[in-house]
């Protein structure tokens, strides 16, 4: 019996059932590495090309990331709210079918645009560089991506933002910065989201904090709900200062 995972072996066929089981042959083939080291250049030539276009328009843009129902386009409708009468905001919105989410933040008034990757859990910088197209960008301050829910595949494409936004709801656990390092370590800012429903759940705020920032000492890190508004204001402001910044680039 193979302890690992439970099929029965022979000592006469073990070598090659674990050559053959416990690999991944597809992922240690050279010509698949080269393939997937040519897809991610080919990306990340895009994102640069797209920072430089944001740069060009004094924008600051911002991919949001986190799982789904984590909070992001209710975040947007809020943000959006707050800031219409200071700072002009677009969004594009990644999803794998339909374009609920970019309705709604058109009807609070701000220009968005729809991207639907049918399976692909993620949106890549060509997917951006083709939404950039459809704003208004000589008259935004500030361009969201809202990425695709997952918490693996988004951190690791570059889309061409200047600061990525992780967020992690309180209903989600508090273990999921140990879980899903890559996209902890991958950003500059942690939203602790939907804190007012914290009595109702076993979610250790300490321990959360403590894992992300074990994972990424430099993060910064807010508490956040947009039902009681609180954080908002710190959110708010760290917008404004990183929009202020980008706009004497």
């Amino acid at each position: 019996m193979c302890k690992d995972c439970g099929c029965s072996i022979t000592d006469k066929h073990s070598n090659n059932h674990h050559e053959h089981h416990h690999k991944n042959p597809t992922l240690e083939d050279k010509k698949t590495v080269e393939v997937i080291t040519k897809i991610l250049d080919q990306n990340d030539r895009q994102a640069e090309s797209n920072r430089k276009h944001f740069d060009r328009y004094g924008i600051l843009a911002v991919n949001l990331m986190s799982s789904p129902g984590a909070g992001k386009t209710t975040l947007l409708e809020k943000t959006i709210e707050t800031l219409s009468d200071q700072l002009k905001i677009g969004v594009i919105e990644g999803d794998l079918e339909t374009n609920r989410d970019a309705e709604r933040i058109k009807s609070k008034g701000a220009p968005a645009y729809q991207i639907t990757t049918g399976q692909a859990c993620h949106l890549d910088a060509f997917m951006v560089h083709e939404g950039i197209h459809y704003l208004p960008l000589e008259s935004l301050d500030i361009v969201f991506v809202e990425n695709v829910g997952n918490l693996v595949c988004p951190a690791s494409y570059d889309i061409g933002t200047h600061i990525n936004v992780v967020l992690l709801s309180v209903p989600e656990g508090d273990d999921k910065p140990a879980k899903y390092p890559v996209m902890f370590r991958s950003a500059d800012l942690l939203l602790i989201t939907k804190v007012d429903l914290l009595p109702y759940f076993d979610f250790d705020m300490e321990k959360a904090i403590r894992e992300a920032r074990n994972l990424n000492p430099k993060i910064d890190i807010i508490q956040i709900s947009t039902k009681t508004d609180e954080g908002i204001d710190k959110w708010i402001s760290y917008l404004k200062i990183k929009s202020s910044l980008r706009s004497l680039v």
